[in-house]
C-alpha cells in the first residue's frame, strides 16, 4: 500500500461550551492535525500545557508514577469499535498517538465561573487538599471511576489510586471524601455528600448548552474523520517520521520503506516510565489501531493479541476463568496483573510492550514475563507478512526482534489437578529437584531450601533490593506458597503463614472540639483555596502563562563524587563551579535553551573529564566503624558527665547496648524545585517555589551583585515543601536569575525529578550507639549516647545543639549523656525534612525503650511510664488513651493470637511524644480594609505550602474584626511584606502570622473606635465608609518578633499492626492521637505521620558498596523512579507508594532478634518446617 506524504497543516479543535469561558479540551488528531513545529516526541502533557495552554494538568515524575498528569480519555476500540474510557498518564502518551481521542482535562469538570463538579466540592469539603499539586490528578481519577457504569465500591476506589501520589495528606482525607461517592458507602457518610447518581445528573453537554443525554459519540463531533480513521497516516516532521498503521501488513510495508532507520513501535509508550530512551528513533510506527493485535479469543486456545492492554487482559481473564475450568488459573494471573504498575498505566500499557521492554532490558523485572513463562505460554511472532515463528518466553529473550512483531500470546489449558499460585521466583534447578517428589515432606522442604540457597544468585543492579534480601525473600515466598498449598496438612499454628495479608478499605474517625462562640476562629471549614485546587485553577510557579521570548534552563551535574574537573565538552553557557567536586550530582553549569526538553537533553549530553577520581565516602556506618576523624567531628557532650570507665552505678541490674539507624529520606515534593525570573525596568521579578522569600532575594542579590531592592520575589503557593524549599530553592532561583540577568530574557527552571533527587539533598541518615543501665523494672539509671548524623558535603545544617534537647523526649534525663557528631560524606548536603531531628531523636529513644522492655521482660508501656516524671501531663493522656482504646484487653488478645500462630503476628504499641516549639524570627502582616464595600485583604510573610496558613490567617482576621469570613481574602506573599523575614518552617509560621494579623486588626479597631462612637449601631460597611470620609488610615502593618516563651505540645499515640514474619506484606490497621494543648491540624498530622511511616517501612536508602556502582547508577541506569526510585549512591525501595500498594516487610532490630535482610529465623535451617496436623 502506498503511503502518501502529506504536508502538515495546523488543525487543532477545541469544543468550547457556549455557557462557559472555560472549556473542555477535546483533541481530535488525524493525519493533518498537528503543526509541523510540534516535535515528534511531544507528550500529551506538554501539548496540553504548552500548546493548549491548560495549566490545570500538572507534571512531576514524567514516568507515569505520580499521577499528577492524569487525564480522562475516550476512544474507540480498534477491534470492536466500542467506546472505551479511562484515565491515562499524559506524561507518557505521545500526542501523535491520540488519533481520534477525546481528552478531558480537569478544566472540563468545573470552575469558579460555571460551577464546580460534585467530585471537586466533595474533595474540598473533606479537606482532601493540602499543597494541592496532586489534586487535579486525584479528581480526574475519581471522575473516571464515576463514569464506569454502576460506580465503584470502596475497595475498587482505593485500589484505583495506586498511581496517585500525595505527599501531604497521608491519603485519609482524600479516601474519606471519595468513599462518599462509592456504591457501598455506609449510610452515615453516603448521605453527607453527592452520590454516584448525582454525579451523572450534573454533567453538561460539551457541545450544547443543556444537560447531557450521553447519546453523543465521537463521530458527532468529528464525523468528517470517521471515514478516514483507518487511512494510513504518514507525517513528515523536522526531526522524525510518524506512521499510523491499521494492519499488520502495513507495519511490514513501513519496515520496507524505512530501510535501516532506527524505529520504534508505539502503543501505550509506558516503557518510557521505566527506561528513558537511549537513542531517539527516527521513525515512529503507531500500532495502537491495528485490529489483529487487539484480538481476544478462546478457541482453540485462549489467545490474546500483542496489543491487548493489561486492563483488557485482566477483564478477559476474569470472565474466562469463571466460564472455563481449564482456564480457571487465569484469575490468578489477573490478580497478579493488578500488582503491576497502576491503573492509568494498565489502561494503555500492552502485553507486547511489557515483554519487549524485558527483551531490550533483560534486567527488567517483568512480572508478565514470569507469569507467561510459568504457565507455558507460546509467543507468536510475525517475522514478515507471511511467516509466523513460535517461541517460549525464555526463547523470546534471545530472539532477534528487529523488524518483527509480537503478534499473539497463546495460553495452554490445565485441568483441576494443577494448582497455580504466582510469586516472583524463577529457579530451574529447584524446579527439577521437586519433580517426582512429595513437596509436603520435611526432607523435600529442607532439600529445596538448601538448593535455593545455592542456586539463587541475584545481581545487584540499582535500583534493585540487595541480593541478600532478594534471596531470602524468594526462599520465604516458596515456603509461604507451600504452607498455602498444605492447608490442613500442617498444624493450625503454621497455617496462617500461608495466608496473604489483605487490607480492607481504610477507615478511621477523628474527634475534636470547637467553640462556636469563637467562630469563624477554630471553625472546622475547608481551606479557602480548596476548590480552586480541586479545579486546577490554583496557580503554581510553572503555571504562569508563557512569556514571549522565554527560555528554559537546566543544570549540568557532576557524574563523579570525588575528583577534580579538568574539562567540560561542550562548555556550558554558564559555569557555576570548577575544580574540586564535592558530591555526585553537584550542579556545575547551566544550559539555556528555547524549550525545557531541549535544555534537559543538552545538559545530559555534556561530557565532563575528571582527574584524581577516588572512591567516595558515603556510608555512615563505615565511617563510624573506622573512626575516621577527618570526616566526623568529636561532637559536644550535653547532660550528665558520665565516666565510661566508672563503676556501674548502684541499682543497675541490666546493661543494655545497641544501635539504632534512621535512613535518609527524599522529600518527594510533587512540585520540584522551580523558578521563573522575568527582567523588568526595575530589576528582576522572581517567582520562586520557596519557603524562605527573604533568603532567595538575598542569595540572588549576592550572586549578581545587585541591590536587593531591585529584586521582587513573589510566592502564591508552593506544591509541597517539607523543608526542602527552605534553602534549596536558592539553587533554582539563583540559576534562573543569573541566566535572565545575563540574557535579559525570562528564564524558567523546572528541575526534573532525577535532577531534584541528585542535587538537592535528603533527610540525614542518623546512627545512635547507646549504652543504658536499668533496674529490674526498666528504670534508667544512666544513659550514654553517641549520635552520628550524615550531614553530606557541607555543614550548613548542624543539629549539634538540638539533638541533646530533643533526644530525651518526655522522659526524665538526669543521668543521661548525649554526644552529637556531624559526619561529612561525599553526598549532597543534608536538608531539613518534615520533623527534622525530632523524628530521629524520638524514634531513637523509643527504640531504646522497646529494647529495655525486651531485656527486662516488661510491658513497653510500663517501662515508658516508669521513666516519666510523676507530674508530667503526658501520663494522664496515656491513661486516657489506654482506657479509650481498650489497650489492656487488646494486648491480651494479641498475646493469645501470637501464641497460636507461628508466622502471622499482631502487635500494638503506645508511644508518647513531646514536641517543643520555639517561636523565633520575624513575620510581618499587612491588613487593608476597602471602604467601598468593607472587604479586607491580608498579606503576610509566610508561604502557603499546604498547611492552611491562608485559611487560619483569614479566620483570625474575620474573628478579630467581627466580620464574615467571606469578606477576607489573602494576597500572595512577596519580598516587600516579607523583607528581612524568616522561613516558613518549624510549625510556627501560621501562629506567628496569625499573631501579626491579630495585632494589625487591633490597631485598625482602635482607629475605628472613635468613629464607631459617633454612629448609632453602624454596620461594618457604614463604619468603614465613614472612617474613610474622615481620612482614617484603614491599613495597618505589624511584625511578630522572637518570642522567648516556648510552647510545648504533648501527644500519645497508639498503633495496631498486623504483619507476617515471612517477608511479603505488612499492613497498618489503626492509629490514634490525642493532643493536650491545642486543636490538631488533622491533615498535617496524618500526612506527617505517613511520611514517618514511609521512612521506617518504604524509603530506606542503601548505598552501594563501591564507587563504580555509584557512578554507573548515574550513567547507565534508568532514571530515579516513583515506583522504585533511586539516586546515585542510594537505593530507595518503593518510595512513597499510595495506600493501595502492597508493602515489603523489612526492619532492623538486631537487639530484639530481628535482622534487616532475611532474618535468621527464616533461613532454611531455622524455622522452615512442615509439622503435620
Amino acid at each position: 500500500m502506498f503511503f502518501a506524504k502529506y504536508k502538515v497543516i495546523p488543525l487543532l479543535r477545541f469544543v468550547k461550551p457556549s455557557h462557559s469561558s472555560s472549556y473542555l479540551a477535546v483533541l481530535i488528531l488525524c493525519r493533518m492535525t498537528l503543526a509541523a513545529e510540534v516535535p515528534v516526541e511531544t507528550n500529551l502533557n506538554t501539548f496540553i500545557r504548552d500548546y493548549a495552554h491548560l495549566s490545570g494538568t500538572k507534571f512531576m515524575c514524567e514516568e507515569g508514577g505520580c499521577g499528577s498528569c492524569i487525564v480522562y480519555v475516550k476512544r474507540k476500540h480498534p477491534t470492536t469499535g466500542a467506546e472505551t474510557t479511562g484515565v491515562v498518564n499524559s506524561c507518557l502518551v505521545l500526542v501523535f498517538s491520540c488519533h481520534q481521542w477525546e481528552i478531558t482535562t480537569v478544566e472540563g469538570l468545573g470552575d469558579r465561573k460555571k460551577g464546580y463538579h460534585p467530585i471537586q466540592t466533595t474533595l474540598a469539603n473533606y479537606n482532601g487538599t493540602q499543597c494541592g499539586y496532586c489534586t487535579p490528578g486525584m479528581v480526574m481519577n475519581m471522575y473516571s471511576l464515576s463514569r464506569q457504569g454502576k460506580g465503584p465500591t470502596m475497595a475498587e476506589m482505593e485500589n484505583s489510586f495506586g498511581g496517585n501520589i500525595c505527599r501531604c495528606t497521608g491519603y485519609r482525607t482524600i479516601l474519606d471524601a471519595f468513599k462518599t461517592l462509592c456504591v457501598d458507602a455506609p449510610p452515615k457518610i453516603n448521605n453527607s455528600c453527592h452520590d454516584i447518581e448525582d454525579l451523572q445528573k450534573v454533567r453538561l453537554c460539551r457541545v450544547r448548552d443543556q444537560a447531557c443525554t450521553r447519546k453523543c459519540s465521537l463521530s458527532e463531533n468529528n464525523h468528517h474523520l470517521e471515514e478516514g480513521c483507518r487511512i494510513p497516516v504518514h507525517i513528515l516532521l523536522v526531526d522524525a517520521q510518524w506512521y499510523r498503521v491499521s494492519s499488520v501488513d502495513e507495519i511490514f510495508q513501513v519496515f520496507t520503506q524505512i530501510g535501516e532507520e532506527p524505529y520504534q513501535l508505539v502503543a501505550g509508550n509506558t516503557a518510557h516510565g521505566a527506561y528513558r530512551r537511549r537513542v531517539e528513533p527516527r521513525v515512529y510506527i503507531d500500532v495502537s489501531g491495528v485490529p489483529e493485535l487487539h484480538t481476544l479469543t478462546t478457541t482453540p486456545k485462549v489467545t490474546l493479541g500483542g496489543n491487548v492492554t493489561l486492563r483488557e487482559a485482566m477483564e478477559f481473564f476474569n470472565v474466562i476463568s469463571a466460564q472455563d475450568q481449564e482456564y480457571a488459573y487465569t484469575r490468578q494471573i489477573s490478580d497478579h496483573i493488578d500488582l503491576i504498575a497502576n491503573v492509568p498505566v494498565r489502561h494503555i500499557g500492552t502485553i507486547a510492550g511489557n515483554l519487549m521492554l524485558k527483551h531490550e532490558h533483560q534486567e527488567f523485572d517483568s512480572d508478565m514475563f514470569l507469569l507467561l513463562e510459568t504457565v507455558g505460554a507460546s509467543l507468536i511472532i510475525k517475522a514478515d507478512k507471511g511467516s509466523d515463528v513460535t517461541k517460549s518466553p525464555a526463547e523470546f529473550l534471545d530472539y532477534d526482534m528487529n523488524k518483527k512483531v509480537l503478534y499473539q500470546i497463546v495460553l495452554p489449558p490445565y485441568n483441576n489437578t494443577y494448582v497455580f499460585k504466582t510469586y516472583k521466583i524463577h529457579a530451574s534447578k529447584s524446579e527439577n529437584y521437586l519433580k517426582g517428589k512429595s513437596v509436603f515432606s520435611q526432607g523435600t522442604l529442607t532439600g529445596v531450601m538448601n538448593l535455593l540457597e545455592q542456586e539463587l544468585k541475584p545481581d545487584y543492579i540499582l535500583p534493585d533490593m540487595s541480593p541478600e534480601y532478594r534471596k531470602g525473600l524468594a526462599e520465604a515466598l516458596y515456603y509461604k506458597f507451600l504452607l498455602q498449598l498444605s492447608g490442613s496438612r500442617v498444624t493450625s499454628k503454621y497455617q496462617s503463614g500461608g495466608e496473604l495479608l489483605t487490607r480492607p478499605p481504610s477507615s478511621g474517625i477523628q474527634q475534636f472540639q470547637t467553640d462556636s462562640s469563637q467562630w469563624p476562629l477554630n471553625q472546622p471549614i475547608p481551606k479557602i483555596e480548596a476548590l480552586v485546587q480541586c479545579s486546577g485553577e490554583a496557580e503554581y510557579v510553572n503555571d504562569h502563562p508563557p512569556i514571549p521570548g522565554q527560555l528554559f534552563a537546566a543544570f549540568v551535574l557532576t557524574t563523579e563524587a570525588v575528583g577534580n574537573i579538568i574539562d567540560i565538552d561542550p562548555s556550558p553557557a554558564l559555569l557555576l563551579c570548577s575544580g574540586k567536586v564535592l558530591y555526585e550530582g553537584q550542579p556545575l553549569g547551566i544550559i539555556v535553551a528555547v524549550t525545557r526538553k531541549l535544555a534537559n537533553k543538552a545538559a545530559n549530553n555534556v561530557r565532563i573529564q575528571y582527574s584524581n577520581v577516588e572512591k567516595p565516602e558515603i556510608q555512615l556506618r563505615d565511617i563510624v566503624r573506622t573512626k575516621d576523624g577527618t570526616r566526623g567531628d568529636l561532637g559536644q557532650a550535653n547532660g550528665a558527665d558520665i565516666d565510661k570507665g566508672a563503676t556501674v552505678p548502684i541499682g543497675v541490674t541490666h546493661v543494655v547496648k545497641g544501635s539504632f539507624c534512621s535512613s535518609r529520606q527524599y522529600h518527594f515534593t510533587m512540585e520540584t524545585q522551580t523558578c521563573l525570573t522575568v527582567p523588568t525596568e526595575n530589576g528582576l521579578n522572581v517567582f520562586s517555589s520557596t519557603q524562605w522569600i527573604d533568603n532567595v532575594q538575598g542569595a540572588i542579590a549576592q550572586i549578581l551583585a545587585i541591590p536587593e531592592n531591585s529584586i521582587v520575589v513573589s510566592v502564591r503557593r508552593v506544591g509541597g515543601g517539607y523543608g526542602s524549599k527552605i534553602s534549596r530553592a536558592n539553587f533554582t532561583a539563583a540559576a534562573s536569575a543569573l541566566a535572565a540577568h545575563i540574557l535579559n530574557k525570562p528564564v524558567r527552571m523546572i528541575l526534573t525529578m532525577e535532577t531534584n533527587m541528585r542535587a538537592v539533598g535528603f533527610r540525614p541518615e542518623a546512627l545512635n550507639k547507646y549504652e543504658v543501665g536499668v533496674d529490674d523494672v526498666g528504670n534508667i539509671k544512666y544513659l550514654k549516647s553517641d549520635f552520628f548524623c550524615n550531614i553530606g558535603s557541607s555543614n550548613n545544617y548542624s543539629y549539634a545543639l538540638e539533638i541533646p534537647i530533643l533526644f530525651p523526649n518526655c522522659y526524665t534525663a538526669l543521668d543521661w549523656s548525649v554526644l552529637n557528631h556531624d559526619v561529612m560524606t561525599h553526598m549532597a548536603a543534608q536538608v531539613p525534612t518534615r520533623a527534622p531531628v525530632t523524628f530521629q531523636c524520638i524514634a531513637s529513644i523509643e527504640y531504646i525503650m522497646q529494647h529495655i522492655a525486651n531485656v527486662v521482660q516488661k510491658d513497653p508501656v510500663q517501662v515508658r511510664i516508669s521513666n516519666i516524671a510523676a507530674v508530667h501531663p503526658v501520663l494522664s493522656m496515656i491513661a486516657e488513651l489506654k482506657t479509650s482504646s481498650q489497650y489492656d484487653k487488646r494486648l491480651k488478645d494479641i498475646e493469645v493470637f501470637n501464641k497460636v500462630n507461628r508466622w502471622k503476628k499482631k502487635g500494638i504499641s503506645l508511644v508518647p511524644m513531646q514536641h517543643d516549639l520555639l517561636f523565633i524570627g520575624t513575620f510581618r502582616a499587612l491588613v487593608s480594609i476597602y471602604a467601598a464595600d468593607g472587604t479586607v485583604t491580608v498579606q503576610h510573610a509566610g508561604t502557603e505550602i499546604g498547611q492552611g496558613i491562608n485559611t487560619k490567617v483569614a479566620q483570625v482576621c474575620a474573628h478579630t474584626l467581627g466580620i464574615p469570613l467571606d469578606l477576607v481574602s489573602i494576597q500572595p506573599s512577596n519580598s516587600v511584606i516579607a523583607a528581612n523575614g524568616d522561613s516558613t518552617a518549624g510549625s510556627i509560621t501560621s501562629e506567628t502570622c496569625c499573631y501579626a494579623t491579630i495585632e494589625c486588626c487591633k490597631i485598625l479597631l482602635a482607629r475605628l473606635e472613635p468613629v464607631r462612637l459617633t454612629l448609632v449601631d453602624p454596620t461594618w460597611q457604614t463604619l468603614v465608609s465613614t472612617a474613610k470620609a474622615l481620612e482614617v488610615d484603614l491599613t495597618a502593618a505589624y511584625i511578630a518578633t522572637t518570642d522567648t516563651h516556648q510552647a510545648r505540645n504533648h501527644f500519645a499515640g497508639r498503633e495496631l499492626k498486623s504483619t507476617s514474619t515471612i517477608p511479603g506484606t505488612r499492613a497498618p490497621k489503626k492509629k490514634q492521637y490525642q493532643t493536650l494543648s491545642c486543636q490538631p491540624d488533622l491533615g498535617n498530622l496524618k500526612g506527617g505521620g505517613t511520611t514517618i511511616i514511609g521512612t521506617r517501612w518504604r524509603e530506606e536508602s542503601a548505598p552501594p558498596s563501591d564507587h563504580e556502582e555509584v557512578r554507573s547508577s548515574v550513567s547507565e541506569q534508568s532514571s530515579p523512579q516513583t515506583f522504585i526510585p533511586h539516586t546515585p549512591g542510594l537505593l530507595f525501595t518503593q518510595i512513597w507508594l499510595p495506600p493501595s500498594q502492597h508493602h515489603i516487610f523489612e526492619t532492623s532490630c538486631p537487639e530484639l532478634g530481628i535482622s534487616k535482610r532475611c532474618p535468621d529465623q527464616l533461613s532454611p535451617l531455622h524455622g522452615y518446617a512442615l509439622p503435620t496436623a
